[in-house]
């Protein structure tokens, strides 16, 4: 098999990796904040300017690693089972979470795999701290400390709760979000190391520009309401159907299709059609996006800490299954989201509970990127890598 095409070996040792995986893009986010929050930090390296991040603390993707033919496999399988939410909860349910055999089978073939392209890249020996974001990585994290005598390794669970495969031998401390998390982690090592951190928000997100600044910039009118509808990176569930829907009840709408683009010329139809609707395509300013709403509707993911950390109204879209269906019920339960599913007619009946709501939007736990930094670095500093 032809190996996958990787740059050369690096002439400097990298002291710091982080595991990240192109599922999605929740995982890439979260991989960024913890990237520059390593800036300025032993870990970095020579590199101090955001712009040397990539040699100092080089991200890499997981799925990416595992070449040209094992990467497009694993897109194609985990979209297939996404698309079929009885098959995706079955495997997530009876299999990630219960510790089956098919579950476990994969992480060590994978891991050898993802190990030997870093080896190609210079990318194994010297690290002091593996950090793995996503689950596929946490094998690859221990086996780089096992590789190094004194690294740490560090895995970073931003779901609500852990499944079996974020859970490995030779892991120094996890990252968790909340005690629901940690107390799942905990199932499968009752004597894990474990640090509570607010999830992790890129700091363009604190610093969203005001409403009426946001509204100037897509054309919303300041009096009207207005409703951000985004469903992850692949733009899964009745987006369309919704915004339609939507602007029929009288609402502004702002569609977000990722990178879905029979959804993006769906939405562009639905655009002329009603000006109401403002197609965004892959939205690249999505703090102002939010800050224009009244209220997202947003599959359970990373955009929902970005929602949050903006100051919006939430309704979260029951479009993910497995993982996706624990989150949304922790962000109903625990930062006093609605739930929605996933048809316009309830999207509707949602936003408009959102709407009538009269408590305020839960306040997020930190106030700047700055703070995250400062409590991220605290959580690292016992394994005394900084």
């Amino acid at each position: 098999m032809t190996p996958d095409p990787l740059p050369a070996p690096r002439h400097r040792e990298p002291q710091a990796v982080i595991l990240s995986g192109s599922i999605g893009q929740g995982h890439d986010a979260v991989a960024e904040v913890c990237r520059r929050a390593l800036v300025g930090t032993s870990l970095a390296g020579c590199g101090g300017a955001d712009g040397e991040l990539d040699d100092a603390v080089p991200v890499c993707d997981c799925i990416e690693l595992l070449g040209p033919i094992g990467s497009r496999v694993a897109h194609r399988v985990f979209r297939t089972a996404i698309s079929l939410p009885t098959v995706y909860d079955g495997f997530h349910f009876a299999q990630l979470r219960a510790e089956g055999r098919l579950a476990r089978g994969g992480d060590g073939a994978s891991a050898r795999r993802i190990l030997r392209a870093l080896e190609r890249r210079g990318l194994v020996d010297g690290v002091a701290l593996a950090l793995a974001v996503f689950a596929t990585g946490a094998p690859v994290a221990a086996a780089l400390r096992r590789r190094n005598p004194g690294a740490k390794a560090v895995v970073f669970c931003t779901d609500a709760t852990a499944h079996s495969r974020w859970v490995h031998e030779s892991i120094d401390l996890y990252l968790a979000t909340g005690e629901l998390a940690a107390a799942s982690l905990r199932r499968y090592e009752p004597q894990a190391e474990i640090a509570i951190l607010p999830p992790p928000v890129r700091p363009e997100f604190y610093e969203a520009a005001a409403t009426d600044a946001a509204r100037a910039r897509f054309g919303v009118p300041l009096d009207a309401s207005c409703v951000l509808l985004v469903s992850g990176g692949w733009g899964l569930g009745p987006v369309a159907e919704a915004a339609r829907a939507l602007a029929a009840d009288g609402h502004h709408v702002l569609a977000v299709s990722g990178s879905n683009l029979p959804l993006r010329r769906r939405l562009d139809e639905l655009a002329r059609e009603d000006c109401r609707i403002r197609s965004l395509g892959y939205c690249h300013d999505m703090p102002s996006a939010i800050s224009a709403a009244d209220v997202v509707v947003s599959a359970a993911g990373q955009t929902c800490n970005e929602v949050h950390a903006v100051g919006r109204r939430l309704v979260v879209l029951d479009s993910v299954p497995g993982h996706g269906r624990e989150n949304l019920l922790n962000e109903v339960a625990v930062r006093g989201a609605a739930a929605a599913s996933p048809s316009a007619e309830s999207v509707v009946k949602g936003v408009t509970a959102a709407l009538k709501a009269s408590d305020p939007p839960p306040t997020w736990p930190v106030r700047s990127a700055g703070e995250w930094r400062s409590r991220f670095l605290r959580a690292l500093e016992p394994l005394g890598v900084l």
